[in-house]
């Protein structure tokens, strides 16, 4: 049987290697349901920074997609010779002069939302070009960052 809560922040949450539950978020303008993880041992509350940090992505949801959008465009740029080597699906990557935007947001899905205890969260995603250790969106007081989910988890 799985520990509940009801945070008065996140709502109902079940634990599983951190409180978690699903929810539909609008990002790179689909609708689509992500896990919402907040980073926790057992036993141990969702903290008032991870709260914070909650209403702060649920407020800020739709500029933080289209700032992620333009951040995953420059990483794209940046690292098309390695994305083109590491992918299984040569013909799938555009080249950096034909890339759109859809063209973005069919390659990345995000799948979880991970609130960290350190004040940090990312949207975490499956990528085509990076299916092993898949994308971070990372979001800090430093603004949005693009890496891999190895960097955040």
């Amino acid at each position: 049987m799985s520990e509940s809560i009801i945070d008065p922040t996140f709502g109902s949450m079940e634990y599983n290697y951190g409180w978690c539950k699903e929810e539909e978020i609008t990002f790179f303008d689909k609708t689509i349901t992500v896990e919402i993880l907040a980073e926790a041992d057992i036993g141990q509350p969702i903290s008032e920074g991870q709260q914070d940090q909650y209403v702060h992505f649920s407020n800020e949801v739709d500029a933080l997609s289209a700032t992620a959008l333009k951040e995953l465009k420059d990483y794209y740029a940046e690292n098309l010779p390695s994305i083109e080597l590491q992918t299984d699906h040569p013909a799938e990557i555009p080249d950096e002069g034909s890339l759109t935007d859809l063209d973005l947001i069919n390659m990345v899905t995000p799948k979880t939302v991970f609130f960290q205890q350190d004040g940090i969260y990312a949207v975490l995603c499956n990528c085509l070009w990076e299916p092993q250790y898949g994308l971070a969106i990372i979001i800090s007081d430093q603004g949005i960052t693009i890496g891999t989910q190895d960097e955040v988890i």
